[in-house]
C-alpha cells in the first residue's frame, strides 16, 4: 500500500512501473506483480491510493523475504523520493479460502 508525494504522482508512476517492479521480480520467489490504483473507499479504514500485489511461489516465506531485506539493505533496490515513505505499507499474506460463482 502506497501513496505518492504530492506533485511527484507521475514520477511516482514511472519509479513504480519502469523501476520497482521489475527489480523485484527478478529475485528469488517473485513470480508476478500487479499494481492497483484504488478507485473508491467502503467505510472508515486508512485508504492508500495504490497498491502492489506480489506473487511469490516458495516453500520458505521467511527466505524470500529475508532475501528482500538483504538486497534491500545492500542498496540493490532504487529507491524514489515521490514515494511517500511515511504513508507506505506492506504485509505478508497467504491464502486461506475461495471461493468461485457458478
Amino acid at each position: 500500500m502506497s501513496e505518492p508525494v504530492p506533485g511527484k504522482e507521475a514520477e511516482f508512476e514511472r519509479w513504480y512501473q519502469d523501476v520497482h517492479l521489475p527489480e523485484l521480480i527478478v529475485l528469488d520467489g517473485f513470480v508476478a506483480a500487479q499494481r492497483y490504483r484504488r478507485v473508491r473507499v467502503l467505510g472508515a479504514a486508512q485508504s492508500w491510493p495504490h497498491m502492489a500485489v506480489y506473487e511469490i511461489e516458495t516453500d520458505d516465506i521467511d527466505a524470500v523475504i529475508d532475501g528482500l531485506i538483504l538486497v534491500a539493505e545492500a542498496g540493490k533496490l532504487t529507491l524514489s523520493e515521490a514515494i511517500d515513505t511515511d504513508l507506505t505499507s506492506a504485509a505478508v499474506f497467504e491464502p486461506c479460502a475461495r471461493v468461485v460463482s457458478g
